[in-house]
């Protein structure tokens, strides 16, 4: 599962909608929807983003391996589950 198991899916659900839609507290202002005239028009909020369910699968396909990477990078460098203290050979 993209983000991993421990992070509550709730969360996950807010914080996508936030970075969406735009939030005061989280992302400090204007949403992707709000700077991208198109999204706007398509998807005018995260409820109509995510209805059909294919926002959730192309997230899953795109960013899962990303993901995937991410971790394995922190585990072999001995940060499990983060990239932090990764000197990148320095």
């Amino acid at each position: 599962m993209l983000g991993g198991s421990s992070e509550d899916p709730a969360k996950r659900q807010q914080a996508a909608q936030a970075a969406y839609e735009g939030s005061e507290s989280g992302f400090g202002g204007a949403g992707e929807c709000q700077r991208d005239e198109y999204l706007m028009r398509a998807y005018p909020d995260f409820q109509a983003l995510e209805e059909d369910g294919e926002f959730a699968q192309w997230a899953e396909r795109l960013l899962q391996p990303l993901a995937d990477a991410v971790a394995r990078k922190g585990t072999a460098s001995g940060h499990e589950g983060s990239a932090e203290g990764d000197t990148h050979g320095e």
